[in-house]
């Protein structure tokens, strides 16, 4: 396990931690220049533990940048917020680094989720989630106690519990690496 402090001058800072598993970055200078110079990403640090993942495009459909705020003291993840690229338009090709820049503060507006534009919405339904869009970016929150309430609407129950038990992993990682980050490892 590497720590980064993040070292802003004269701002007090927290910490901002790239975990080496899974999908380490923690080698590459250039994603961690972006991280560290992302003004909305320093402004979380500078009050909370933040554990950075990011998986580029190559692999991936689009990037993707997981962005975990921590409490040490009790070993939690306490918020989830996943930023992807966009798949289609002006900025569909950008840079990793580029699209470390431009993410920015979400605003949370009441937007059909990813599954509710999937699965074409219920006319008498009033699902919705909290979804932001820009031209650079998707963002979601993620919980793991959470259902989905369009999956569950249209009947897919097995995909639901799949869904948070795919979390309830990711949250159990976070929890066995701030245990390791306060061990000093």
């Amino acid at each position: 396990m590497r720590i980064e402090n993040l070292n802003t001058g004269n701002i007090a800072t927290k910490a901002i931690y790239f975990p080496k598993d899974p999908n380490s970055i923690a080698n590459n200078k250039n994603i961690k220049n972006a991280v560290y110079n992302n003004k909305y990403i320093q402004s979380i640090a500078e009050n909370e533990d933040v554990l950075v993942r990011f998986m580029p495009k190559g692999k991936y459909l689009q990037h993707l940048l997981i962005l975990d705020i921590v409490d040490l003291n009790t070993a939690q993840t306490k918020k989830s917020m996943w930023f992807s690229s966009r798949l289609f338009g002006k900025f569909a090709n950008i840079r990793p680094e580029n699209f470390i820049e431009k993410i920015t503060e979400p605003v949370q507006t009441t937007k059909k989720s990813f599954w509710n534009k999937l699965f074409h919405r219920n006319k008498n339904s009033s699902q919705t989630a909290n979804f932001n869009q820009t031209e650079f970016f998707n963002y979601q929150e993620f919980s793991p106690l959470k259902d989905d309430s369009v999956l569950l609407s249209k009947g897919l129950k097995k995909e639901n519990e799949l869904l948070k038990e795919a979390e309830n992993a990711r949250q159990l990682l976070n929890t066995n690496i701030i245990k390791n980050i306060k061990k000093g490892e």
